[in-house]
């Protein structure tokens, strides 16, 4: 059976893949850590791309998200962006 609606396709690109080492602000310090997840919401405005990292070796209970835009690959692009 054929349908008739053709779904719409689209290729969502990430800046950072996961297990990456990755820079941020947090509490006033440059901080790093390993992205263990990527989340990806889609609402009316569009999409948006979620980084969960894990600070804690032993376990998941300190993760945190951030948004694309908050994450470096480097130190040094982190402190330009200042």
């Amino acid at each position: 059976m054929k349908t008739r609606y053709k779904f719409p396709s689209h290729q969502i690109t990430f800046k950072h893949e996961i297990n990456e080492e990755v820079y941020f602000m947090y509490m006033n310090k440059v901080r790093s850590a390993r992205i263990i997840h990527i989340s990806i919401k889609k609402d009316k405005r569009g999409v948006e791309i979620w980084y969960v990292i894990d600070k804690n070796p032993c376990g998941s209970s300190h993760t945190k998200n951030f948004n694309e835009n908050e994450l470096f690959g480097s130190k040094a692009d982190l402190l330009e962006s200042l």
